[in-house]
């Protein structure tokens, strides 16, 4: 759904977000079968694979293969480790999303359970956090707003 313009930029939202994956194929079926999400893309960058996969709303997981030549390369990993603290999908039904990433292989850290952001007004959620196949940190949130 298109909330509106950022004036500034000629545009609005998060495009995508790149996950480094340990495991190209595991982690496409995390995304893809797991939490429905739909490739979109897929390219050759010097020693790596990148796919982009589509999370319902026109924002994208973009995913990159381990690099061919190794973490010190150009291009590889960040040094200690990545600066993604974590991503957030929005989800229409936070317990079925969960069961299905557990039941996928990932990990569950946290939840699910409800939250209240206090805001003026205060926004009731339902979160939950997942460990996925690249070991990254991946929120759950079902949100209105």
């Amino acid at each position: 759904m298109r909330r509106g313009l950022n004036a500034k930029l000629g545009g609005g939202g998060i495009h995508h977000v790149a996950v480094e994956a340990r495991d190209l194929d595991a982690s496409l079926q995390f995304y893809v079968d797991a939490l429905g999400c739909v490739e979109r893309l897929r390219f050759q960058e010097p020693g790596h694979t990148v796919v982009m996969l589509d999370t319902g709303d026109g924002t994208y997981v973009e995913l990159f293969s381990p690099t061919d030549a190794g973490p010190d390369a150009a291009g590889g990993p960040m040094p200690g480790g990545p600066a993604l603290f974590h991503l957030a999908l929005h989800v229409a039904d936070c317990d079925d999303a969960t069961r299905r990433a557990v039941d996928a292989g990932a990990a569950l850290e946290e939840g699910p359970e409800d939250f209240v952001l206090e805001g003026d007004p205060p926004v009731p959620c339902r979160y939950s956090f997942v460990r996925g196949p690249g070991g990254e940190s991946v929120e759950l949130i079902a949100i209105d707003f």
